[in-house]
């Protein structure tokens, strides 16, 4: 973080307001003003008006206000990412296309109403506080309201995140652009649609519904190296998770509905993890886990903890995680040539 520039503040009228090198806060004022942040992390705030701002260099926060506003994040984000705030009126948000600059958000937090948004090649609309078009955005943040946040097709360079934040929210993956999507449904009863390919869903707390949209034709299950087809991460759970891919069903984060999932992260505590009929990727965290591939050529890592893994039929891989973990985890690979790493091994030929 720089030295702090203080608090510069325009007029009522059209202000050109270029600032420094240090963090400060820019206040546009009344009029149709056009704000340069410069180097430093710095706060823009529009006003009222027909406000242009870039952010310039730093990770900045920009503030549109009331007025059809422009928004821009440049820089190389040396101290954190952009976070753009439209405000009321139709603004224009726009990121960078360049994947090593840094991350770009936008923010509806502050919004009084429930948002839809629709994202096309890259270029989203999104209604509810004026009708907003995104350009370039790494993340979306929605309301506190039930938003509907949908993601027609990925865009070449940036796969976006949407985040529904509180509320009962409902997002969407309808399309076959890049992968994966990341769908975070945060605190409310959630729906969380997947698209035709890869998918990364955190529920967050609450009673989700989630819906992969079925099993990858070709998909690697390899966690380190490769695609896990549609996932659900509990790494935030304030407790253990119980999670069935057969039955369909998720406990211990409120009770999620699973359909068409193929891999599942669990909690940093005591989880238990079952499969399906198909190949899944069930990966432990932390804890003392256990492990159940059933069906399919299954991946189970154990990670941290002394895990139990079965793997039942098909060929599977069991990792423990370390051969250090005491008491030591046991691995069953059951029917099937399986590979077992890391623990007390039992029917594993590889």
């Amino acid at each position: 973080m720089g030295t702090t520039g203080g608090t510069i503040t325009g007029t009522t009228g059209a202000d050109v307001i270029v600032g420094s090198d240090f963090d400060e806060t820019i206040r546009g004022g009344g009029g149709n003003d056009k704000i340069c942040g410069r180097a430093g992390r710095d706060v823009l705030e529009g006003g009222f008006g027909a406000d242009t701002m870039s952010g310039d260099w730093d990770g900045d926060t920009l503030r549109g206000g009331a007025g059809n506003d422009r928004l821009v994040a440049n820089g190389p984000f040396q101290s954190g990412p952009d976070v753009l705030h439209g405000g009321a009126g139709d603004d224009r948000l726009v990121g960078t296309d360049d994947s090593s600059a840094g991350v770009t958000f936008v923010s509806y937090v502050e919004s009084p109403a429930a948002i839809t948004l629709t994202y096309l090649n890259g270029v989203g609309t999104a209604a509810g506080w004026g009708t907003d078009t995104l350009k370039n955005i790494h993340i979306v943040d929605g309301s506190r309201f039930g938003d509907y946040l949908e993601l027609p097709y990925g865009d070449p360079v940036i796969c976006p995140t949407v985040r529904g934040g509180d509320g009962n929210d409902t997002l969407v993956d309808v399309g076959a652009g890049c992968q994966p999507v990341t769908l975070d449904g945060g605190m409310g009863d959630d729906r969380l649609i997947g698209g035709s390919l890869e998918d990364d869903f955190s529920p967050g707390p609450g009673d989700d519904y989630i819906d992969g949209k079925g099993p990858l034709l070709g998909a690697d299950p390899t966690l380190y190296y490769g695609s896990w087809g549609d996932r659900v991460r509990y790494g935030s759970a304030p407790g253990p998770v119980v999670v069935d891919l057969a039955a369909g069903t998720a406990t211990g984060e409120g009770t999620d509905t699973l359909l068409g999932v193929e891999a599942v992260a669990g909690s940093p505590y005591n989880d238990v993890l079952r499969g399906n009929n198909v190949t899944n990727t069930l990966w432990g965290h932390d804890g003392n886990d256990a492990l159940y591939g059933r069906d399919g050529d299954d991946w189970l890592y154990g990670r941290a903890g002394s895990d139990k893994l079965f793997g039942n039929l098909g060929d599977d891989t069991l990792d423990g995680g370390s051969d250090s973990d005491s008491p030591a985890n046991q691995l069953d690979g059951g029917t099937g040539w399986d590979t077992c790493l890391a623990g007390v091994r039992l029917n594993c030929e590889g």
